[in-house]
């Protein structure tokens, strides 16, 4: 058999649609992980320069190429219209220097597409920025999401766009590549678990990008600003941005079961609540403030989404809650609320005995900086079954303006975080509620339980007026 030359091997490939021979070895670690997958789905969780992008426009050529179906169509979408300019379409011009003549597409500007006249195929690129509904179509051959991390939308885009396009396509496939989101709390990290039960998920960080060296691996280190940065950026850890982050002192240790206090029954129960619109969660906490040992401590945690919240539905949540909670006792010392929605706090009131105070509302950054303060003095504890606010606090960002929170499909738009920040700003820090039996005596020195009543602690009574 004769040997073949470069030139006539390159034409073979071409004609294949294999286009492997182009990747570097970091590149196809990810594409062993990607030829074994059984499942739609492919996550690729990579680090900055680790050349992704590179490999998905190869992919995107080869499903061009070589599908089985006919006419086939490729979508590349990214979250800003700009990548496209900046990233994949050179790298797609890169890649096409050397295709033979009868394989090389066209590229048509005005529709953002690479088209195939041999065999009408097509890649079609998406800046999901400007057309955040981009993409739609009868069919897909193969989507790939770029920077899925940073794709706000990313989950309905994913069922209600993209997954119907596919069917009925044979070897379809769905792609994400990325560094992790600024927040935990956005939707790839989902996806990358997804994909990871699924054996169809890669993680490579800047240690496995063969083509780096070790100082260049350290100067990038030196260069992160911040800690999460690193993580985040090369490490591939789905860590809150520092920056952006909406309470960055928060720690896992202050999730903690506490027993109940000996002077409990005497302690101010607040109730806490942010009312939802038609898209975001109505959040209520439940907790106490400890005048003892002077902290606040979330007990629990409730919420309804916006278009299915009625008055009633709403009042027998919070009654149910607090009677599993509080059974026995009196009622709460506040409930408080946003001002959003006047009417429904009458009808809580007037018609369900359900009082809640209207907040008023300083500064957000203000605001948010009283819940700061609590966490960064070790005063703000919360129960580990308050999932949705823990995840908040840990995940929760600011937007990119650092104007008003930033948005999650499982958290919403953060609203457990607004309701502690509502019921923190209304709590009553100064006055005990607790008999002077029970403990406390002033603002700064208490005096613990006694048997008997000394000279002291009758002096201090009659000084504080604790004559219970």
């Amino acid at each position: 058999m004769p040997k073949l030359s470069k030139e006539h091997a390159r034409y073979l490939l071409w004609e294949r649609g294999n286009l492997n021979w182009k990747l570097h070895a970091g590149q196809d670690t990810i594409e062993k992980y990607y030829r074994g997958i059984s499942k739609k789905l492919f996550v690729a969780n990579c680090s900055r320069r680790l050349g992704k992008t590179f490999w998905a426009c190869t992919k995107a050529i080869e499903c061009a190429l070589g599908s089985k179906n006919r006419w086939p169509r490729i979508k590349y979408a990214s979250a800003f219209k700009n990548d496209l300019k900046e990233f994949a379409i050179p790298a797609f011009e890169f890649l096409l220097l050397d295709c033979p003549d009868e394989f090389r597409p066209i590229w048509r500007s005005t529709d953002s597409k690479y088209i195939f006249p041999h065999n009408g195929a097509e890649i079609q690129l998406i800046g999901l920025d400007k057309r955040p509904d981009g993409g739609r179509g009868n069919y897909c051959d193969l989507y790939i999401f770029e920077e899925a991390g940073q794709i706000e939308n990313l989950e309905y885009l994913f069922s209600s766009v993209v997954w119907p396009m596919t069917l009925r396509r044979d070897g379809a496939k769905i792609v994400m590549i990325s560094t992790p989101s600024p927040s935990p709390a956005h939707p790839f990290e989902e996806f990358c678990e997804r994909a990871r039960i699924d054996d169809a998920y890669v993680e490579l960080d800047i240690y496995k990008n063969p083509l780096l060296t070790e100082k260049e691996i350290s100067e990038a280190r030196e260069a992160c600003l911040t800690e999460s940065d690193w993580l985040r950026e090369f490490i591939c850890q789905h860590v809150v941005d520092e920056n952006l982050a909406i309470v960055p002192e928060w720690k896992p240790e202050y999730a903690k079961d506490l027993k109940k206090p000996t002077y409990y029954d005497y302690l101010h129960r607040y109730v806490g609540m942010d009312l939802g619109t038609r898209v975001d969660l109505t959040a209520i906490l439940f907790g106490y403030w400890d005048s003892i040992e002077r902290f606040l401590y979330i007990e629990d945690e409730a919420d309804i989404t916006g278009p299915k919240m009625t008055t009633p539905d709403l009042a027998d949540l919070i009654q149910t809650k607090e009677e599993n909670l509080w059974h026995g006792l009196d009622a709460p010392y506040r409930r408080i609320s946003d001002n959003d929605n006047p009417l429904l706090l009458q009808d809580l009131g007037a018609l369900h005995d359900m009082h809640f105070m209207s907040t008023g509302k300083d500064e957000l950054k203000a605001m948010v900086n009283e819940i700061r303060r609590l966490v960064k003095a070790g005063k703000l504890i919360i129960h580990p079954r308050c999932k949705k606010l823990l995840g908040a606090l840990r995940g929760g960002i600011w937007d990119k303006h650092r104007r008003k929170f930033g948005r999650s499909k499982m958290y919403g738009h953060f609203d457990h975080v607004a309701a502690l920040m509502y019921l923190v700003r209304n709590l009553n820090q100064h006055e005990n509620p607790v008999p002077c039996e029970r403990g406390v005596v002033t603002d700064s020195y208490y005096l613990r339980e006694v048997k008997k009543e000394t000279k002291l602690v009758k002096t201090v009574k009659k000084m504080f007026g604790f004559n219970r």
